[in-house]
């Protein structure tokens, strides 16, 4: 009951825009809720068709899945030696397209308007746009979140080194 599986397509295929996913679980109050939800956001024929084709190229999959993975772990490992090289801390990873950045050194105070200035300041001068953690609803001020999967390595180590000199 406390279990729930949610999948897209999104992470996996890079196909944020098919917004297309499974939900697994055994809890039946959160199916039927989420199913009165699906009724009004139906995936179109054409996206369902065009989704069954790409996953029954079996062989394609588990190819373009461990290229994925590979690209995957080499731009983290670049992002992470970039930030540690910056004195930028961050959560560790375990899988995932972003990296959680720990700003609150560089915060006046703790505070999410703080959080918002810092933000701001980093989008307007360096010209980065990392997503502040209120966006995400973290519990508390002072993280941001850097997607290292969407940009070659090398611009994404070039911005952390423009985010790095508005934070000194």
């Amino acid at each position: 009951m406390d279990v729930h599986e949610v999948w897209g397509f999104s992470k996996d295929f890079a196909m944020s825009g098919l917004r297309c996913g499974v939900l697994t679980s055994k809890n039946d109050d959160l199916l039927a809720a989420v199913g009165e939800l699906a009724y009004r956001s139906v995936v179109s024929g054409d996206t369902q068709h065009l989704l069954a084709e790409l996953l029954a190229g079996e062989a394609w999959v588990t190819t373009y899945l461990v290229e994925l993975r590979a690209r995957l772990k080499h731009s983290y490992e670049v992002t992470t030696t970039a930030l540690e090289a910056a004195g930028i801390s961050y959560i560790d990873g375990d899988a995932g397209l972003f990296l959680l950045l720990d700003v609150r050194p560089f915060m006046e105070e703790l505070t999410w308007e703080a959080e918002d200035n810092l933000w701001r300041r980093i989008l307007k001068d360096p010209n980065v746009n990392l997503t502040p953690g209120s966006a995400y609803h973290v519990g508390e001020p002072g993280f941001m979140r850097i997607c290292f999967a969407t940009e070659e390595p090398d611009v994404v180590t070039r911005a952390i080194g423009r985010v790095a000199t508005v934070l000194r």
